[in-house]
């Protein structure tokens, strides 16, 4: 797929006046109203909150029924941050 090809098929999906590569215009609005909501956790399926390490500090997604279920998840920190940031 060349570059004229390309700009084809997103003129098909763009609103006009919509620029898909102007990343910093759309994604201040989209986390400004973004919803962010617990993941699931891999092993039962139930909510997750957010633990920190007792040690280092790092925070982790830890299953909300802990100790009953070991279910973990890393965090984006990238996301974390900017949550915090609001």
């Amino acid at each position: 797929m060349d570059g004229a090809e390309l700009a084809r098929h997103i003129a098909q999906v763009a609103k006009p006046g919509e620029d898909f590569c102007a990343l910093p215009q759309w994604l201040e609005k989209f986390v400004a109203h973004a919803r962010i909501f617990d993941p699931e956790c891999p092993v039962c399926h139930g909510a997750m909150v957010i633990r920190h390490h007792r040690a280092s500090g790092a925070p982790s997604w830890a299953c909300r029924s802990f100790p009953r279920c070991a279910g973990r998840r890393e965090p984006r920190m990238d996301l974390l941050q900017m949550a915090a940031a609001r």
